[in-house]
């Protein structure tokens, strides 16, 4: 057998050579302006068929050299280290190079080999001499020779070498690996039976097949290759980066090639080794112009009071700042003065608001800085809150840690914000729309935090804000305001940013005082303390040289701690030194100086303070009282202090400049994702910018203390060698469902729109493979739709699975869930809202999310949240872990023990409600960050099971976040929350907690027996009690129907309200929940709100809902609770039974719609009658009511759906009275003049002009004399005006006269005004038994919708049982479809903002082409609807496709169009019908839109009732409207619905086949 064929057959069908790719790496040359980071080839690179092979990294070689020394040193570290091969002969080599001798890198040498090439170690020692001659021979050759092949000018040579390959090939490789490893499994089983002759053919055969494929993966190479392309770089006018044309000295550190400026220097050390990295020259910086604030105007001069002139940045920045609206990004240095550009940009935002007499118009405006640090967004509003308020502007600073009422937030025309806080904000633009709706300026601090965790909150940010102003067609500034970045092209781009009038970048030429940065590495000395003192060593080493020259140095640590200790180990070193006197001040002697000391002695802090300062130092930070770090500062500025240790709060806080600053380490520990991490970017160049102190020296020194292993970050981060790049796709999953809560994405195409404007998208289509695409990608997909597509798909199916939105496949459409609006509102992590999902099925964890939740589960489901998962647990701190729980800790401790991170949060969030405090500086910051996020959480949880209807669980959940909140459990006092408010001693709520009284009980006391109870003061005892948010209840059940419960709820305040507790304005919530005991089931929830003057008056709140009710549920208990939203207080809990309800059982059924054969018109047999209609035959309801009103005289009532032709139906009956009682009146009652006024224009044409009935309008707005009554047949009034007349019925014949009174809406009886029909009906029965002139009774005809308890109202009126027709809602000419979609959001308007984006969906869904009629409630509804459509159209891509007409006809009928608004939507196609238009515009848009010319009319529910303009589409967006008397916004009686519908295609059978609403 042929050993090739058998080798092949035991590889298992290897993969097709071709199809195998290998790594090849290549040097690319690109031009020299384009600077060095990882991938920047790729993404220069020109993808087209290749010049020439690639070259392989020079490193030295691996194929045998007789006589080379180092090549079976280098094949035997490729056997061992395959993957690292190159790195560690790097390191190897530039070991061996080094000046340090054979011991210093013994144990170095062995670290990097490791224990196993021990022997290796030893014989590269003793070979280390010829190694590194050889190393160099060869260097220099290569050298040599490539001078001689130099065939074009050189390049800056400082690009790494990297190695560029796809997803796919690393599988092709990894298959590739596997097969050779079965291939040698299979060798190995079989070769022993080979002889030495086979073996040898064997072994040829596999060399062979290696070589076929080798040169067949030679012959594919990269098609295509990535090859340079000579790139041309634009210039743009107000980019200053010397890097470009300067020089660079080239350093390699830890394997990356770093490019930095002509001067650098790297030294190397036993302890350290350290890159000095000098100033940028300024060049002829200054001869740039400044401008002077003289030269400004009045607007300039004020917010620039106290400055001379504007720096050379801002002098350069000043034309586009401050006199155009363009988006802006300014890269600049720390310190250079960036503030000041923001505050040009805010000038010309006012000067934009300003009146003709120079007003500004303070409320047309809103200014938003985002600040991406607490610190820094109280910096920034205490600054600009001085500079404006000489303008009459307010600046608030709004934060975690502070809250603005609604009523502060619109009196303040600029917000600070930290980017979490905005994002929050614009998340629910329906609680705040106003605010977003009016903001003009977006300034962005420190834009080059994208590349950082918190970068993808920034990149949703911009994204949404872009969005909206191209929705919006509003005019929303953007101002980006960055250190130096490398890719600030990148940035501009996704900015939107014109690179020739908006994209500023100064290097650091432009820096107030030049900086000298030095980085220093420390090597490993052993454990933790042996390096600390290492590093100790090496600080005390730096800022000992700047103190012997005179100069103060700043040294920052990162513990409160730290800054003593640090002090201390000065100390200790320049004592062993005999260096002491240098720390010592100079003016020691002087009066400045005694004064210090005595203010030192006499500090709080003293201990700590006064022995370091009597030695020249000193220490600041945030642990010391305000007072003692102002006496630092100050002594530090005056020169008493040469070294002050300090935190990193007094870079953010204070301006305190010092010749040098020195970082000592780069571990923080982050409080927010409780590990210790590197110290971010922003801190480095915040402390940076304190180097340099502008007023006194021309140079400033910067140095950061770090491992070795790190030093290459911050030489990165700092002399901007990587690109940034983006983050967003981490948090992809809680973005998308942010937005699709939001409503902007509602598609998978939106989706991904919405993705090309983020940062992601920008970078991802320059350098596609950092992002997982394949280089090849951009080929057939130059935009990445395709690959974004799939990815907004797979995360809608994620979010889908998890019930957080719905994702239609088949249409694509994506809707939010009340979970998935939940967990947006709340900022929970996808991942949380995975896991509750997870333990809502009880599926592997310790704690499950069930309808009965105890509060040890609530806090143990908490702690499990991922918003924990970066606390870390250390084995040092079990004992104060175990020492918490056994003195905070009063429920179990579940969801794992101290040794997992849920079982650490637990420990410590029953702490911080226990209020027991730790020793453990890292476990009390990680309390903080529970604290933080755990009262979120809970809220969140709230919501969750409030929407399961989960009664227990939401009271527990409730009471969870409360005491999370105010750090009390439920069972203490309620007066502990007070505490910290009010002056209320402790020793009052201990003794109340030790009788265990209860908060009912003590309310029960009068002052006397409170005092005599507890040995306090009564009357104060009393008094506090009753400021705890409380309302007495009463409540009762009275049914409706027999499924149907109306509960009546009266709310009184029984508490007094306290400023400093409740707020001076604002609202005190609670929840009103009505809870059905046997099902643990909530089967009514609302947040109900009273504010200040309600609770002052008592002024009872009276609700009122109805609830659905089946047999099942009679013998229930049911109870109703009132609970605080915010206070721990005990709920007002009022039980309640359906047992004595007697619920309605006996009613009418509804009248069957009989199979009669069309009846024809002539049936009426009169001619005159016949011919007012233009149709032959009756409908069917028609024609089954048509005998018993045409041919008797008996009452009537008839129920039928709104639209099936009941006012022929009166008209029947008024044929029987005019014919057959001549001399008689009809009175048709109406309930709205609207009704009214359509019935005379309709009933004047048929019966006064066709057959000579004088009819006459009786209303408020019409009132005809007596004889026009007498002499006229017909009447049309409305109730209150035919109450009125009726009232003298005996002088008044006309009244006598009437045989027929026509009730339309009888229905309306359940309503406010159905007293007044009640009213007429009686005083006509009074009328018939009283009168003795008529041998008949007056004919009542009531015609309404379908009604419940027709046999009832039948009753009432005398109608008998065959006169009574009451149809089922079903039953209409025209069939209708109803949908119905639910909206969330508390208040009104944010949630009539909400549905625009759905109803203008659904109208292109469901009526593309046909009418549409939209019904809101008010005429500011009106409006805002029309607008917000007018900007979705405009978003379209036609805009005009609901406008059918000529816009030349259209003008001319807009010319005499007064309204603004209205002359702004009708050439979209939108018409608007409200009162406040005129008669004439109401009339041009109601012929528009029955004619067909505008498909959209937007108008209030009055149009429903008294204008016939159908339509296809009816959309009722809201169903509430404000009621002026109760003060609040109330349901659309059942009434106004029903009317509505009408609309529905309800008079124009002919021209629709069906409705929909």
């Amino acid at each position: 057998m042929d050993l090739l064929d058998f080798i092949e057959r035991i590889g298992d069908d290897p993969p097709d050579p071709p199809k195998v790719a290998v790594s090849y790496h290549q040097t690319i040359h690109v031009d020299s302006e384009f600077l060095e980071w990882p991938n920047s080839e790729a993404e220069s690179a020109d993808f087209s068929a290749p010049e020439a092979p690639p070259s392989l990294p020079q490193v030295p070689s691996t194929s045998g050299s007789s006589g080379s020394i180092f090549q079976p040193i280098s094949d035997t570290l490729l056997v061992y280290f395959p993957d690292t091969f190159e790195t560690i002969t790097r390191n190897l080599l530039e070991m061996l190079s080094s000046t340090r001798s054979d011991n210093d890198i013994q144990s170095e040498l062995i670290e990097l080999l490791g224990f196993e090439l021990f022997e290796l170690a030893g014989d590269i020692l003793e070979k280390r001499n010829k190694i590194v001659y050889e190393i160099k021979t060869k260097a220099l050759a290569l050298a040599e020779e490539a001078k001689q092949n130099k065939a074009k000018p050189s390049v800056p040579g400082f690009l790494q070498t990297v190695s560029v390959q796809s997803t796919s090939q690393n599988e092709k490789r990894r298959e590739m690996r596997k097969e050779e490893k079965r291939t040698r499994r299979e060798l190995n089983r079989v070769i022993h039976a080979f002889g030495d002759e086979e073996k040898l053919e064997l072994e040829l055969a596999k060399k062979e097949i290696q070589r076929q494929r080798q040169l067949e993966i030679d012959s594919m190479k990269w098609k295509p290759s990535i090859q340079s392309g000579q790139r041309v770089e634009e210039i743009y006018p107000y980019v200053f980066d010397a890097r470009i044309q300067s020089g660079h000295t080239i350093f390699d550190i830890n394997g990356m090639k770093f490019a930095l400026p002509e001067g650098s220097r790297r030294d190397t050390f036993k302890t350290h080794e350290s890159v000095l990295v000098p100033p940028s020259n300024k060049g002829d910086i200054d001869k740039i112009q400044n401008v002077y604030i003289k030269d400004m105007d009045e607007l300039g001069q004020k917010g620039f009071k106290g400055f001379e002139k504007l720096n050379v940045i801002q002098s350069i920045v000043f034309e586009q700042a401050y006199k155009t609206k363009e988006n802006l990004l300014i890269c600049a240095p720390t310190g250079a003065g960036k503030t000041n550009i923001a505050m040009l940009t805010i000038l010309n935002t006012i000067h934009e608001h300003q009146n003709s007499r120079g007003e500004i118009m303070k409320d047309d405006f809103k200014i938003i800085y985002i600040a991406p640090m607490k610190a820094l967004a109280t910096e920034m509003t205490e600054s600009f809150g001085k500079r404006l308020a000489p303008l009459g502007l307010k600046v608030k600073e709004l934060t975690g840690d502070t809250q603005l009422s609604r009523n502060e937030v619109a009196d303040t025309q600029m917000l600070v914000l930290t980017p979490e806080k905005w994002d929050v904000i614009t998340r629910k633009s329906s609680s705040d729309n106003s605010i977003i709706n009016t903001v003009r300026l977006l300034i962005i601090d420190e834009v080059h935090l994208l590349h950082d965790e918190r970068g993808p909150v920034i990149e949703t940010l911009v994204a949404r804000t872009l969005r909206q102003v191209e929705m919006s067609q509003s005019g929303i500034r953007i101002v980006g305001l960055s250190a130096t970045l490398p890719n600030y092209i990148d940035v501009a781009r996704f900015l939107r940013v014109n690179p020739y009038k908006g994209l500023f970048f100064f290097d650091g030429r432009f820096r107030p005082v030049p900086l000298t940065q030095k980085f220093i590495g420390t090597r490993k000395a052993g454990n933790f303390r042996d390096n600390q003192t290492l590093m100790d060593n090496v600080c005390y080493d730096e800022v000992v040289d700047f103190v012997k020259r005179g100069h103060q140095v700043l040294v920052f640590v990162h513990t409160r701690n730290g800054t003593a200790k640090l002090g201390e180990a000065f100390c200790a070193r320049a004592s062993v030194l005999g260096q002491m006197d240098l720390f010592l001040p100079k003016n020691k002697e002087s009066s400045k100086y005694v004064q210090a000391d005595k203010a030192i002695n006499i500090c709080r802090n003293r201990a700590q303070i006064s022995p370091l300062f009597q030695r020249g130092f000193g220490i600041h930070h945030a642990g010391l009282c305000r007072q003692d770090r102002i006496l630092m500062e100050r002594c530090f500025a005056e020169g008493h202090v040469s070294v002050l240790f300090c935190t990193a709060t007094l870079a953010w806080g204070v301006n305190l400049p010092a010749h040098a600053v020195v970082i000592k380490g780069t571990d923080v520990f982050d409080a927010e994702k409780g590990v210790f991490t590197d110290l971010g970017v922003l801190d480095v160049q915040q402390i940076f910018g304190r180097a340099g102190r502008p007023q006194f020296e021309n140079e400033g020194h910067g140095i950061i203390i770090t491992t070795r292993d790190k030093i290459d970050k911050y030489l990165t981060m700092l002399v901007h060698q990587n690109p940034i790049e983006s983050n967003f796709y981490a948090r992809l999953h809680d973005n998308l469902n942010a937005e699709v809560a939001l409503g902007t994405v509602s598609t998978i195409d939106e989706g991904v729109e919405w993705l090309t404007y983020t940062y992601m998208y920008t970078r991802a289509i320059k350098n596609p493979m950092a992002y997982g695409i394949a280089y090849n990608a951009i080929e057939r997909d130059p935009n990445l739709r395709d690959h974004f597509g799939n990815v907004i798909r797979e995360a809608a199916i994620q979010l889908d699975q998890n019930k957080m939105i719905r994702y239609d496949m088949a249409t694509e459409y994506l809707n939010s869930t009340d979970l998935g609006r939940i967990a947006s509102n709340f900022y929970v992590k996808y991942e949380t809202i995975q896991l509750l999902n997870e333990a809502e099925k009880g599926v592997g964890l310790p704690v499950a999310f069930t309808s009965f939740m105890p509060d040890d589960m609530v806090l143990g489901l908490v702690s499990m949240a991922t918003e924990f998962a970066n606390i870390k647990c250390r084995e040092e701190e079990i004992n104060d872990l175990e020492e918490l729980m056994s003195f905070g800790c009063i429920l179990p401790v579940r969801a794992g023990g101290l040794a997992s991170v849920a079982g650490k949060v637990n420990v410590l969030l029953q702490s911080l409600i226990s209020r027991t405090q730790t020793r453990n500086s890292a476990l009390m910051s990680e309390q903080l960050y529970v604290q933080q996020n755990a009262g979120r959480l809970c809220r969140a949880m709230f919501e969750m099971v409030l929407k399961n209807g989960w009664s227990q669980a939401a009271n527990a959940f409730l009471g969870v976040a409360k005491c999370v909140e105010k750090q009390m459990w439920l069972n203490q006092c309620s007066l502990r929350q007070f505490i910290q408010i009010i002056n209320i001693p402790i020793t009052w709520i201990e003794k109340i907690e030790r009788k265990k009284a209860r908060e009912s009980d003590l309310l029960e006391l009068s002052p006397k027996d409170l005092g005599y109870m507890f040995s306090c003061d009564g009357e104060r005892l009393y008094t506090y009690l009753r400021y705890l948010p409380r309302m007495d209840v009463e409540a009762r059940f009275k049914p409706i129907t027999y499924t149907i419960v109306q509960v009546e709820v009266t709310l009184t305040p029984a508490f007094i309200w306290n400023d400093a507790i409740h707020g001076k304005s604002g609202l005190q919530s609670f929840y009103l929940v009505l809870e059905n005991i046997n099902e643990n089931l909530i089967i009514h929830q609302e947040r109900i709100g009273i504010g200040k003057m309600k609770v002052s008056k008592c002024e009872p709140q009276h609700i009122i809902f109805t609830i659905p009710i089946v047999d099942c549920q009679l013998t229930n208990n049911f109870q109703l609770r009132v609970a605080s939203e915010y206070f721990v207080t005990e709920d007002v809990v009022v039980p309640m039974s359906l047992h004595n309800c007697i619920l309605p059982k006996s009613f009418k059924s509804h009248t069957d719609l009989l199979d009669l054969e069309p009846l024809p018109i002539k049936t009426l047999k009169n001619v005159n009658f016949e011919a007012i209609y233009g149709f032959d035959y009756f409908n069917p309801i028609q024609a089954q009511v048509f005998f018993s009103l045409y041919k008797t005289d008996k009452s009537a009532l008839i129920g039928a759906p709104t639209g099936s032709g009941k006012t022929l139906c009166a008209e029947l009956a008024m044929f029987r009275l005019l014919q057959d009682h001549p001399g008689m009146k009809v009175v048709y009652i109406a309930p709205l003049k609207s009704l009214v006024r359509e019935r005379v224009d309709d009933w004047k044409k048929k019966f006064e002009v066709g057959m000579g009935y004088r009819v006459v309008e009786v209303s408020g707005d019409v009132t005809p004399d007596p004889e026009e009554l007498s002499a006229s047949s017909i009447l049309i009034t409305t109730p209150e005006k035919w109450d009125g007349i009726s009232r003298s019925w005996a002088t008044r014949e006309y009244v006598r006269r009437v045989g027929l009174i026509v009730l339309d809406e009888v229905h309306l009886l359940g309503v406010d005004r159905g007293a007044v029909l009640e009213a007429i009906v009686s005083r006509l029965k009074m009328i018939t038994r009283r009168s003795h002139t008529r041998d008949e009774p007056v004919r009542l005809l009531g015609l309404s919708t379908a009604l419940a308890n027709a046999g009832d109202v039948a009753e009432w009126l005398g109608i008998p049982d065959e006169a009574c027709y009451n149809f089922r809602p079903s039953v209409r000419p025209v069939p209708i479809s109803v949908h119905i979609q639910g909206f969330p959001g508390q208040h009104y308007c944010p949630r009539m903002a909400l549905m625009n984006k759905p109803a203008y969906k659904a109208i292109l869904t469901y009526s593309p082409r046909k009418p549409v009629l939209i019904f809101v409630s008010s005429r500011r509804q009106t409006r805002l609807t029309a607008l917000a459509f007018v900007n979705l159209l405009i978003a379209d891509h036609n805009p005009k496709q609901w406008l059918n007409m000529e816009m030349l006809e259209l003008e001319v009928l807009m010319a005499s169009i007064k309204d603004e608004n209205l002359k702004l939507t009708l050439p979209f196609g939108i018409g608007m019908h409200h009162a406040g238009l005129s008669a004439h515009e109401r009339a041009i848009v109601e012929q528009l839109f029955i004619e067909k010319k505008i498909q959209v009319l937007i108008a209030t529910a009055t149009l429903a009732w008294g204008i016939n303009c159908p339509a296809h589409l009816v959309i009722v967006k809201g169903t509430e409207y404000f009621d002026g008397k109760k003060g609040k916004y109330v349901d659309f009686p059942v009434t106004v619905h029903k009317s509505i519908i009408r609309s529905t295609s309800g008079f124009r059978k002919l021209n629709f086949k069906n409705g929909l609403l």
